[in-house]
């Protein structure tokens, strides 16, 4: 059982920021690799892609190009800022979470006319990064949300449109082949930055 003075020491070491960008994607991609750098490495090591997980990825980069064209363009800018092959960070549009325990929860309360809304994160402590990132990309809608350092991602977030999204594990059976598709932690991005009400989303 997890001691609450240990989970506040290791919250301690947590990287909290506030940043600002904005422009194009490939602008902004180059602006969160100069103020954050070269992102920490995950506890273990990562095995390199192999071929048929790069193809897969491309197949998800297909799919997510088609709700969102520009946003990728993120990952052109973080690869331009480090010298790197964009294929490098493919791995980030195509990883499970299987077996994983997450206990994140969200709420909204509107009352008077007006809707307040909250979460809690519930992640890895090993994740550090704590960025409350305001974004505002040339031809999409301003957002103002939480990423833990994956590549263009948001856990949560709220537009100029009052928009409000957040992530939620929900466990299932995995299925019996998987599809390319739009990886977790983009979904809010996505829906932050093109939809002005939940309807639209």
């Amino acid at each position: 059982m997890s001691r609450p003075e240990n989970d506040l020491a290791k919250e301690r070491e947590a990287d909290y920021r506030y940043l600002q960008v904005a422009g194009t994607h490939l602008e902004m991609g180059h602006r969160l690799a100069e103020e954050i750098g070269p992102l920490p490495p995950p506890p273990e090591p990562a095995e390199p892609l192999t071929p048929s997980q790069i193809s897969f990825a491309h197949d998800c980069w297909d799919v997510i190009s088609s709700f969102h064209p520009t946003l990728l363009d993120e990952y052109e800018g973080w690869a331009e800022a480090f010298d790197l092959e964009v294929a490098t960070l493919l791995g980030m549009l195509a990883f499970g979470l299987e077996g994983k325990s997450f206990l994140c929860s969200s709420f909204a309360i509107r009352r008077a006319g007006r809707t307040v809304v909250g979460r809690n994160y519930d992640f890895f402590y090993w994740a550090k990064l704590r960025y409350l990132i305001a974004a505002q990309p040339e031809a999409y809608y301003a957002s103002l949300g939480m990423n833990d350092g994956l590549l263009s991602g948001r856990h949560d977030g709220i537009n100029e449109h009052g928009l409000f999204v957040a992530l939620q594990g929900v466990t299932s059976e995995p299925p019996s082949k998987l599809e390319p598709g739009v990886i977790f932690h983009l979904v809010p991005r996505i829906l932050l930055e093109t939809c002005a009400s939940a309807e639209e989303a």
